[in-house]
């Protein structure tokens, strides 16, 4: 019965967060995908060995990205359900896509360090800032 009751949560959860996939959030798992294959291609560009532990520690990193991300929505889901009750009245996803765009300003410089390793000279400022505003709010520790 316990089984049945966890697979079931599970279900839920997946069909609620499929129901918050938004463009905002494919272009982030997009930006994921991107990412890794650009660091490997920028690493060998740039003459470093390969490190398979480096690689094995970014794809952990980016699980840990999309848990935060989870995380993110399931707030939401209890700001949009609970929150008149606490005196927050929110009908926009605003906690859902402020992580969602923090996590493309992160991704995103990351892609633009790797193409800098691949050589590729001359990216506009205006377009590093497009994702240095997304990042732009850290969180405290990283002050």
């Amino acid at each position: 019965m316990k089984e049945k009751t966890a697979l079931g949560l599970l279900i839920g959860l997946g069909t609620y967060l499929i129901g918050q996939i938004t463009m905002v959030t494919i272009v982030f798992f997009v930006f994921i995908l991107i990412d890794l294959v650009s660091g490997v291609i920028g690493s060998k560009a740039s003459d470093e060995p390969f490190n398979r532990k480096k690689l094995e520690l970014g794809v952990y990193k980016k699980m840990g990205y999309i848990l935060f991300w989870i995380m993110g929505v399931m707030v939401q889901l209890v700001l949009l359900e609970q929150g008149k009750s606490i005196g927050i009245d929110v009908d926009i996803p605003i906690v859902s896509l402020t992580v969602t765009f923090w996590l493309l300003g992160t991704e995103g410089l990351s892609i633009l360090n790797n193409l800098y390793k691949m050589g590729v000279k001359g990216i506009p400022k205006w377009f590093v800032n497009y994702f240095e505003r997304m990042q732009a709010k850290k969180i405290d520790s990283e002050k």
